[in-house]
């Protein structure tokens, strides 16, 4: 799990621990026009995210809680292939 932490938003990012496909990001209710970014500090260098992949801290928070309980990607969230 990736987790991407701003204020008031984030992003998570799903992927298998061996790092191969199919990566997949948790996706918002609302869809965000795709020329829309928001830049998150990942692997020490600010990376642009697609809004339509940010959503609410409290939300982002409640899946990474769930993937340290479980190991696996909230199913409460869309998730999308990318």
């Amino acid at each position: 799990m990736l987790v991407g932490v701003g204020d008031p938003e984030g992003c998570a990012q799903y992927s298998l621990n061996d790092g191969s496909n199919p990566y997949l990001m948790a996706v918002a209710d609302v869809r965000e026009d795709s020329d829309c970014f928001v830049e998150f500090l990942i692997g020490n260098e600010a990376t642009p995210v697609p809004k339509r992949y940010c959503l609410p801290i409290e939300t982002i928070k409640q899946i990474t809680l769930y993937f340290i309980e479980t190991g696996k990607r909230d199913p409460r969230v869309v998730w999308e292939e990318i």
